[in-house]
This record gives C-alpha cells, structure tokens and sequence, in this order.
C-alpha cells in the first residue's frame, strides 16, 4: 500500500521570489530607505540611508524620521507631511535635512503609507535621494542669471525683478 501527498508550492515559490527581490532592492538602491511604524518611529533603514546620513540603523531606530530635521522648515512642515499620508496615503517633495555630521543635505522624498486589509496604517515607507548638488548648481546658475560676472553687482535682470516685487 502506498500513500502520497502531493501539495502545489507554486505560489509559496514565487512569494518567496517576490519577497528575495524585494529585500535584493532594499539593500542594493542607493537611495536612502527607511520603514517606520504606525506610531512614526523608524524600525529599518537600509545601507544607503547610513551612507547619506551618516546614522548607523542602531542609532536611527525608535527616533520619528524628524531626528533629521535642519531647522530650515517651518513648525508645520512636518506635521503638513503626515497628515497628507494619512488622508492621500503618500507625500514627495523636497526636504532639507541634516547629517550626524551636521552637514545640511536636500533631499528628494518620496513617503508613503502601508496600510493593513482593514485600512489601518501599519508602516510608513521612504525614500529619498540627496540632491544637494543640483540645488547648488541651480542657486549658481540663478546667481550667474542676475549678476555681472566682473563685478558681482545685480544685473538688470534682477533689479527689473525686484522693482516689479516692490512695486
């Protein structure tokens, strides 16, 4: 007598593909991710967010993603963001932050809200990509626009510009 179970794993399979890829994804971007709870405490961030801010995982974890700040936010930046997670389920725009170094950085920051069967916020997700650099070469590009470049006095271009604001 012979007894066999046959059980189809296939789906179980290509989940724990999906789940490979995804983790691949985590730790290879290099754009700094971070996971946080409901309560907005984060519980992971990935190598590339240690890179960029200079934070260990250890010394990021349990702190809201506000441990960042600069400073060059006003007091309702913050609470603009989570509110647009909570009523949109996502947030982007431009933030500026700050290193352990205490270096300020720009950052581009895409969040967004994982929410469970039920509708109820479980995680929330980031992502973000220093753009410090093009900032800086935009502020250049404006500062070569409007002044002379032999004597670095506002050319008429922005004296047009700020007579027009004046007025």
């Amino acid at each position: 007598f012979l007894s066999a179970l046959v059980e189809d794993v296939t789906e179980r399979r290509e989940m724990e593909d999906r789940l490979r890829l995804a983790a691949t994804v985590f730790e290879s971007t290099g754009e700094g991710i971070f996971v946080s709870d409901a309560e907005r405490r984060i519980v992971r961030v990935n190598p590339a967010f240690e890179q960029l801010t200079g934070y260990t995982a250890a010394e990021a974890e349990n702190h809201t993603p506000e441990f960042l700040s600069s400073g060059r936010h006003d007091a309702d930046f913050y609470p603009r963001i989570w509110k647009a997670l909570d009523t949109e389920g996502q947030w982007r725009g431009e933030v500026w932050n700050r290193r352990k170094s205490g270096e300020l950085f720009a950052g581009w920051l895409n969040m967004a809200a994982v929410r469970s069967q039920t509708g109820d916020v479980v995680n929330y997700v980031a992502v973000f990509s220093d753009i410090t650099a093009r900032k800086e070469a935009e502020e250049r590009l404006s500062y070569l626009a409007n002044h002379d470049p032999l004597t670095n006095l506002a050319n008429r271009t922005l004296l047009t510009e700020r007579l027009n604001r004046a007025l």
